[in-house]
């Protein structure tokens, strides 16, 4: 549909865009054959998305993009980029396995600020190279992955994870999280704290509470895991006799400012609870699928008015941090998912709502981002339709979930450019040198922990 906002300036003043596709994601679906998104240099606002035949005739293309699509950036909400130095440590485990043999010994043993910094130089500069615009992240050391997005011109929601690790610290946790969503340094035009509670399972009801008391007057978001097994299902009923839900409930937690990771195992009176309360659920596919935790209900949570956005998780376990795939995989996987089998549900144009405009929802920021439409930012990528392996293009929206491959060329966030025929422009690389270091120091830790567990059993 096209949109206009008079634009009389030209020259350095806007930017305009024309490219083979324009997908908005507005309330209509729209997809402008042969469009052009114009913005204000200043302002990074956009001013007009419309087709080439009618643009004013005072505003001159910037850049031609004729086999490409563009549509807005993605909103990765649910991430954990420091881990990236474990990607492939342990794969092929259960939930809790991987969890309590594996990650939580590991990064006992090596997380510190450097670890987080490489990590998220790494992870960011994978999601740049995938279309992603915006992540949500959890872990420890906020302020070196808030460092990382700034320089990245990234945006970041982040904050300080809280979890009990069983020696008295959940407290002081919860005091240097509050610190950091408190202090207005922390913030920027990419940065934006939140608060982290790890799981339900791992923060007690009465810290949990403490969190929403930190949160409420701050009116600060809230991301947590919630529901992601249904061992973990089954073992927190087993030990309070209520639901993670209930619990998040009486916590005062359960509403429009939680993002809840994982949401695999719903029943229908939880997520007509979610609906009810204004909750997020993250759908991340394909870390459900490789640690088994199983396949969540999203067509019946969408149907229900639950706002269902995507994720990667970590790059220890998924072990990509590429939207696009998460797309697919959402799509796919959504249409075997419950009772019964409907190849009409998570059909494609929903699959990129959920990875856009749906993300923009969760993080607040519906009126700014999540859809190319006059007035908001441009978080915004190019992905080229026109190589060989993506023909043919009946449907643009149709070849990016199902058929595309790493085609994302160019990336604009808040109208800068920080990604130009796959190049990022901005943050630099992790080192390749520290990078191999981590590797031999973790291979050597896991051989170690394998070779105590040999003899333990000898």
């Amino acid at each position: 549909m096209s949109s206009e906002i008079s634009t009389t300036s030209s020259g350095s003043g806007i930017t305009c865009i024309r490219a083979g596709w324009v997908i908005q994601v507005d309330e209509e679906n729209s997809v402008i054959p042969d469009g052009c998104v114009v913005w204000d240099n200043e302002s990074h606002r956009i001013l007009n998305v419309c087709p080439f035949s009618e643009l004013p005739a005072d505003v001159e293309v910037t850049e031609h993009l004729p086999k490409h699509a563009i549509m807005p950036g993605m909103i990765n909400c649910h991430t954990h980029t420091p881990m990236a130095p474990l990607r492939g440590y342990s794969d092929d485990q259960n939930l809790q396995d991987w969890l309590q043999k594996y990650v939580w010994p590991a990064e006992a043993k090596f997380v510190s600020p450097e670890f987080v910094k490489l990590g998220s130089q790494l992870c960011i500069y994978e999601m740049l190279l995938s279309g992603s615009t915006a992540f949500v992240d959890m872990y420890m050391f906020p302020h070196a992955v808030a460092e990382v997005a700034n320089d990245a011109h990234i945006r970041c929601f982040n904050g300080e994870a809280v979890m009990d690790i069983g020696d008295g610290s959940i407290d002081k946790m919860i005091d240097a999280a509050a610190e950091y969503v408190n202090n207005k340094e922390n913030r920027s035009e990419m940065v934006t704290p939140l608060n982290i509670a790890h799981a339900c399972y791992t923060v007690p009801k009465d810290k949990l509470k403490r969190i929403s008391a930190i949160a409420k007057p701050a009116g600060t978001l809230v991301h947590i895991h919630v529901h992601e097994s249904q061992a973990e299902v089954d073992e927190y009923f087993k030990q309070h006799g209520e639901s993670a839900i209930d619990a998040l409930d009486e916590a005062g937690l359960l509403n429009d400012h939680l993002i809840a990771a994982h949401c695999v195992h719903m029943t229908d009176e939880e997520i007509a609870r979610f609906a009810r309360s204004g909750a997020n659920a993250v759908h991340c596919p394909r870390a459900n699928a490789k640690l088994a935790s199983g396949i969540a209900r999203v067509q019946r949570m969408l149907d229900a008015g639950v706002n269902v956005c995507l994720g990667t998780d970590s790059p220890c376990c998924n072990n990509s941090m590429d939207m696009l795939q998460e797309m697919q995989y959402a799509s796919l996987l959504g249409k075997v998912a419950g009772p019964g089998m409907n190849p009409k549900a998570v059909n494609c144009y929903t699959a990129v709502r959920m990875a856009t405009i749906n993300g923009a929802r969760a993080v607040r920021r519906e009126s700014d981002l999540g859809s190319l439409e006059v007035g908001k930012l441009v978080d915004m990528i190019a992905i080229d339709l026109g190589r060989l392996e993506n023909q043919p293009v009946y449907d643009p929206v149709s070849a990016i979930v199902y058929t595309n491959q790493r085609s994302v060329t160019d990336v604009w966030i808040g109208g800068k450019r920080v990604v130009r025929d796959r190049e990022v422009l901005t943050v630099c690389k992790p080192s390749v040198e520290r990078l191999a270091d981590y590797q031999k120091q973790i291979a050597e830790f896991k051989a170690e922990r394998k070779a105590a567990e040999v003899a333990a059993h000898a």
